[in-house]
């Protein structure tokens, strides 16, 4: 009923009576009041026929009029009092605010609801359905307004942050209309790190039900929206997965955005086929079907770039779970105490112990095929990292050996000068007896000379370290602080023309090898032993690179260069005297062994063995040429990793847990190879793009400011200005984004390394 009619059926007299206490008495056919409620004049306020006048101050009119002038309100609103009602609320909605509108006035989805729409909308499979209900119950809504029954979907901005637009979709029938701006999207998220970049919300979801996050867009060629979500994503591997029946766009896209990846469908679907229908065609393996597409996606030319840019400067961290103990206890206290990578500490400590370990001890794989534990490794890294200190605490453990070794050498230099001593009384006694005539024997035979006992050396020439080698038939090893200092001495006597390297690759190999000495005869080595370890500086890595395409002597280096660490506490740590001691006696117990002993593969080594061998080979094909060669020799280096960890766990036959541990490793080494012989053959870009990275690694940075460049004088920048360009070239480099005065760097270079190599 219409409000004004239904007020005007209340009775007039009544009304007045409860509003104001006035009092009526009839007075003829009319009313009268005993007081106006206006002017408040005694005998002028009538009422008749539900109509109200003041015959005093002239007021009348019905119900309304009464009620409008006595409240001072419109009809309207006295309607509302006299039937004493609250006003409706009208709302009058502005076109480009009616999403806004929708979206307040929906409800929480429910589970039932989304379920079925799901599944009988959407062709969802039951698994998948109930798996993506909780996501459409989380960011969808219910429109119930006058009658409708829709979903409404939600359009983001680009940045997330505020619903700029909607998406009603009915339940009843199979009609959906968008209102506000639909250069938006509706992100689904899930766990996954891809996010991949489709048309419609129902594909999104289809990948959503299988873990995949991915964003629907208006328009899966709109230009500018894929670039404010290359902007707004920036730690995602992005991907643009095309219907069928667009990809002709989907080459000027890859070249506008080069940082997206493409994914498209075969040539055998039909137009306009998508997601969603991979989904109703295979319900069951769709999961597969999408990891299939993500593997097969073309990878942007950019991202290809930037991929190697950063991966030749991630490496892994040494797996020092494989080394037995009380070695993996001792190398971690060492770091802790150094502060430097555990790296710098296992490395050298390996190639003591196979210099320990001499040339008694072999490893065969064949029996033409016979490998010692002698290896040359090097530390790479920057002066003032740690590698000295830590390599001091090895060379320290040696001593109880060099004590041993100069007390023995001392009674054998005495017992050698009484020797000596005797020997020369009676061969002037035999020459004496000669000169008189007398009959004499064959004159007194001479002692052998004395040569001193070693362990290790630090600074020799070729012809000194042949006279050790072959007095010293067990082995000894190499230790230099810095390897660019003995590297820079090969043939220094010679003009450059010796050959010296060629002495260290034959020793390296066990090949016996005759040495001229000046002065004397020439000396025949058989079975040398040498091993060899110390550090070198990244920017001096060309001193090796001097011949290396000719002689090899590169190739049989083990190289470690981890990342530096970030340590600006001091620490009171200290090794522990136990573990010290432990070690000690662990070195000894090496050395005193002299048993001769050569070990083989069991069964099951040996088979694991020919299928990393058979890996390896496959993979070194194609790799890098400055790659193919380190990684030829890397098989012989295997199985010196393999007798040192065998000698250690005391084993008669290589066992698969041990050949496992000792693949670990050389899988560390190879990496590493990657990365210190790319500094030989790096680019411009590729050197300044390794020197960022140290950069913020070394300061534990993820993002680097110009202020932070200049105040440091990186790279002897001293400036705002150069600063910024460095860090925005960086960024148009591909590892990082830059804003305002900041480079973000992306992720990826901080992710632990992956073994693809």
């Amino acid at each position: 009923m219409n409000i004004f009619k239904e007020a005007k059926q209340k009775k007039l007299q009544d009304y007045i009576e409860y509003k104001t206490g006035t009092h009526f008495k009839k007075v003829g056919n009319s009313l009268r009041a005993d007081k106006c409620p206006f002017c408040e004049n005694k005998t002028a306020f009538n009422i008749k026929k539900e109509l109200f006048h003041c015959f005093r101050c002239d007021c009348k009119g019905d119900i309304i009029d009464f009620e409008a002038k006595y409240s001072c309100c419109s009809r309207k609103q006295a309607c509302y009092n006299i039937l004493d009602r609250q006003p409706q609320q009208t709302h009058t909605v502005k076109s480009r605010e009616i999403h806004k509108f929708i979206w307040e006035k929906s409800t929480p989805l429910d589970e039932k609801t989304a379920y079925n729409w799901l599944k009988n909308k959407r062709n969802f499979p039951t698994q998948l359905a109930n798996k993506t209900k909780s996501i459409v119950c989380k960011r969808f809504r219910l429109n119930t307004y006058k009658g409708t029954k829709s979903i409404v979907v939600p359009i983001y901005s680009y940045t997330q942050t505020k619903i700029i637009g909607i998406e009603n979709i009915s339940l009843t029938n199979s009609s959906k209309k968008a209102h506000g701006n639909k250069k938006g999207i509706f992100y689904a998220h899930a766990e996954s790190k891809e996010v991949i970049i489709v048309e419609s919300l129902a594909n999104a979801l289809c990948l959503a039900s299988v873990g995949i996050s991915a964003i629907s867009i208006f328009g899966v060629t709109n230009s500018d929206g894929i670039q404010e979500i290359i902007k707004n994503f920036p730690n995602h591997k992005l991907y643009l997965w095309f219907d069928k029946g667009t990809e002709n766009l989907g080459e000027e896209l890859l070249l506008k955005h080069r940082e997206i990846n493409a994914i498209f469908f075969e040539e055998q679907k039909r137009d306009k086929y998508d997601v969603n229908d991979l989904l109703k065609e295979s319900p069951r393996d769709f999961h597969h079907q999408v990891q299939k597409y993500i593997q097969n996606a073309i990878v942007s030319p950019l991202q290809s770039e930037q991929k190697n840019l950063i991966a030749r400067n991630k490496v892994p961290k040494f797996p020092i779970h494989v080394i037995p103990e009380p070695i993996q206890s001792f190398c971690k206290e060492v770091a802790d105490t150094v502060a430097c990578p555990v790296d710098f500490v296992v490395t050298p400590m390996l190639t003591t112990i196979g210099a320990l370990i001499g040339s008694h001890k072999k490893i065969q794989i064949k029996n033409s095929w016979q490998e010692s534990s002698a290896i040359y490794t090097a530390v790479v890294a920057a002066p003032g990292s740690g590698k000295s200190p830590a390599l001091a605490k090895i060379t320290n453990l040696l001593k109880k050996i060099e004590e041993e070794n100069a007390a023995e050498n001392f009674q054998r230099q005495k017992q050698y000068v009484q020797e000596k001593a005797r020997y020369d009384a009676e061969l002037q006694k035999w020459k004496n007896e000669v000169k008189r005539g007398a009959p004499a024997d064959y004159p007194p035979e001479e002692p052998q000379p004395f040569h001193f006992i070693r362990t290790h050396i630090a600074d020799a020439t070729v012809e000194s370290i042949s006279e050790i080698l072959a007095n010293n038939p067990r082995g000894v090893i190499l230790i230099r602080d810095e390897l660019t200092a003995w590297v820079k001495s090969h043939n220094q006597y010679k003009g450059g023309n010796g050959s010296d390297r060629q002495f260290f690759l034959s020793v390296w190999a066990g090949a016996s090898c005759p040495v001229d000495r000046k002065g004397k005869e020439p000396q025949y080595i058989t079975d040398p032993f040498l091993a060899i370890t110390g550090a070198i500086p990244p920017k001096e890595l060309d001193t090796l690179k001097k011949g290396m395409q000719d002689d090899g002597f590169i190739d049989r280096i083990l190289f470690s260069y981890p990342d530096p660490t970030c340590t600006t506490k001091w620490s009171e740590k200290e090794i522990s005297p136990t573990i010290t001691k432990k070690m000690q006696q662990l070195f000894l117990g090496l050395y005193h062994d002299n048993s001769k002993k050569v070990i083989d593969f069991s069964p099951k080594a040996k088979k694991i063995w020919i299928g990393w061998y058979e890996f390896h080979k496959a993979k070194s094909i194609e790799q890098e040429e400055i790659l193919q060669n380190p990684l030829n020799k890397m098989p012989g280096q295997l199985l010196r990793i393999c007798l040192i960890l065998a000698t250690l766990s005391g084993e008669d036959h290589l066992t698969e847990h041990t050949l496992r541990g000792a693949i670990e490793i050389i899988e560390y080494y190879k990496a590493h190879l990657r990365r210190s012989l790319g500094i030989l053959n790096e680019t411009e870009t590729e050197e300044k793009v390794r020197k960022i990275i140290d950069y913020a690694k070394k300061r534990n940075l993820k993002s680097i400011s110009t202020k932070d460049i200049y105040r440091s004088r990186f790279m002897k920048i001293q400036k705002a200005a150069p600063a910024k360009e460095l860090l925005q070239w960086a960024a148009e480099e591909g590892i990082g984004i830059f804003e305002g005065h900041t480079l973000h760097l992306h992720d990826s270079v901080f992710e632990d390394f992956d073994f693809s190599m």
